[in-house]
Protein backbone atom coordinates (compact mmCIF):
# COMPACT_ATOMS: atom_id res chain seq x y z
CA UNK A 1 0.00 0.00 0.00
CA UNK A 2 3.03 2.20 0.93
CA UNK A 3 4.10 2.11 -3.14
CA UNK A 4 1.06 3.19 -4.20
CA UNK A 5 1.18 6.48 -2.07
CA UNK A 6 4.61 6.16 -3.22
CA UNK A 7 4.04 6.62 -6.18
CA UNK A 8 1.06 8.30 -6.64
CA UNK A 9 2.92 11.82 -4.73
CA UNK A 10 6.02 11.22 -7.13
CA UNK A 11 4.27 13.31 -9.80
CA UNK A 12 4.96 16.86 -9.38
CA UNK A 13 2.88 18.42 -7.23
CA UNK A 14 0.70 16.27 -6.04
CA UNK A 15 1.47 16.59 -2.39
CA UNK A 16 0.41 20.11 -2.27
CA UNK A 17 -2.24 19.79 -4.30
CA UNK A 18 -3.18 16.89 -1.77
CA UNK A 19 -2.28 19.01 1.90
CA UNK A 20 -4.17 22.17 0.51
CA UNK A 21 -7.32 19.82 0.13
CA UNK A 22 -6.84 18.74 3.59
CA UNK A 23 -6.59 21.93 5.26
CA UNK A 24 -9.36 23.95 2.91
CA UNK A 25 -11.35 20.32 4.24
CA UNK A 26 -10.66 20.89 8.51
CA UNK A 27 -13.32 23.44 9.31
CA UNK A 28 -16.56 21.71 7.41
CA UNK A 29 -16.97 19.07 9.85
CA UNK A 30 -16.80 21.38 12.72
CA UNK A 31 -19.37 23.40 11.28
CA UNK A 32 -22.40 21.50 12.03
CA UNK A 33 -21.56 21.18 15.84
CA UNK A 34 -20.65 24.85 15.88
CA UNK A 35 -23.84 26.10 14.04
CA UNK A 36 -25.84 23.87 16.43
CA UNK A 37 -23.69 25.46 19.97
CA UNK A 38 -24.55 29.01 18.44
CA UNK A 39 -28.05 28.88 17.98
CA UNK A 40 -29.08 26.79 20.93
CA UNK A 41 -27.38 28.76 23.56
CA UNK A 42 -28.68 31.75 21.77
CA UNK A 43 -32.36 30.54 21.84
CA UNK A 44 -32.51 27.67 23.92
CA UNK A 45 -33.84 25.50 21.19
CA UNK A 46 -32.05 22.63 20.09
CA UNK A 47 -34.84 21.99 17.34
CA UNK A 48 -33.94 25.18 15.69
CA UNK A 49 -30.37 24.64 16.33
CA UNK A 50 -30.78 20.94 14.48
CA UNK A 51 -32.78 22.63 11.49
CA UNK A 52 -30.29 24.94 10.62
CA UNK A 53 -27.30 22.87 11.13
CA UNK A 54 -29.12 20.34 9.12
CA UNK A 55 -29.89 22.96 6.35
CA UNK A 56 -26.45 23.24 6.22
CA UNK A 57 -25.22 20.15 5.87
CA UNK A 58 -27.82 19.33 2.99
CA UNK A 59 -26.99 21.99 1.06
CA UNK A 60 -23.09 21.10 1.19
CA UNK A 61 -23.96 17.76 -0.11
CA UNK A 62 -26.14 18.84 -2.57
CA UNK A 63 -24.09 21.71 -3.87
CA UNK A 64 -20.21 19.83 -3.27
CA UNK A 65 -20.58 17.74 -6.78
CA UNK A 66 -21.78 20.92 -8.93
CA UNK A 67 -19.21 22.94 -7.83
CA UNK A 68 -16.63 20.01 -7.98
CA UNK A 69 -18.06 19.49 -11.71
CA UNK A 70 -17.84 23.13 -12.42
CA UNK A 71 -14.43 23.25 -10.97
CA UNK A 72 -13.36 20.60 -13.63
CA UNK A 73 -14.57 22.19 -16.60
CA UNK A 74 -13.47 25.69 -16.21
CA UNK A 75 -10.45 25.32 -13.67
CA UNK A 76 -10.35 26.18 -9.73
CA UNK A 77 -9.27 30.29 -10.27
CA UNK A 78 -12.13 31.05 -11.55
CA UNK A 79 -14.61 28.85 -9.75
CA UNK A 80 -13.31 28.80 -6.43
CA UNK A 81 -13.24 32.67 -5.41
CA UNK A 82 -16.65 32.51 -6.53
CA UNK A 83 -18.03 29.68 -4.12
CA UNK A 84 -15.94 31.08 -1.84
CA UNK A 85 -17.35 34.25 -1.27
CA UNK A 86 -20.72 32.96 -1.33
CA UNK A 87 -19.97 30.72 1.38
CA UNK A 88 -18.20 33.19 3.34
CA UNK A 89 -21.46 35.46 2.65
CA UNK A 90 -23.90 33.06 4.22
CA UNK A 91 -21.84 32.51 6.81
CA UNK A 92 -21.23 36.01 7.71
CA UNK A 93 -25.26 36.45 7.77
CA UNK A 94 -25.87 33.83 9.74
CA UNK A 95 -23.55 35.54 12.33
CA UNK A 96 -24.60 38.89 11.58
CA UNK A 97 -28.17 37.44 11.97
CA UNK A 98 -27.22 36.02 15.75
CA UNK A 99 -25.75 38.93 17.03
CA UNK A 100 -28.19 41.43 15.65
CA UNK A 101 -30.65 38.87 17.85
CA UNK A 102 -28.50 39.44 21.00
CA UNK A 103 -28.15 43.08 20.52
CA UNK A 104 -32.19 43.34 20.25
CA UNK A 105 -32.60 40.80 22.93
CA UNK A 106 -30.69 42.98 25.37
CA UNK A 107 -32.49 45.80 24.47
CA UNK A 108 -35.91 44.69 24.99
CA UNK A 109 -35.17 42.69 27.61
CA UNK A 110 -32.38 43.30 29.88
CA UNK A 111 -31.82 47.15 29.85
CA UNK A 112 -35.34 47.86 31.69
Amino acid sequence: MINTYRTLFSYKGTLSFTLAGMVARLPLPMMGIGIIMMISQLTGSYALAGTISASFVFTYAILSPQISRLVDNYGQYRILPLFTSISVIGIGGMLLATWLQCILVYYLFLQY
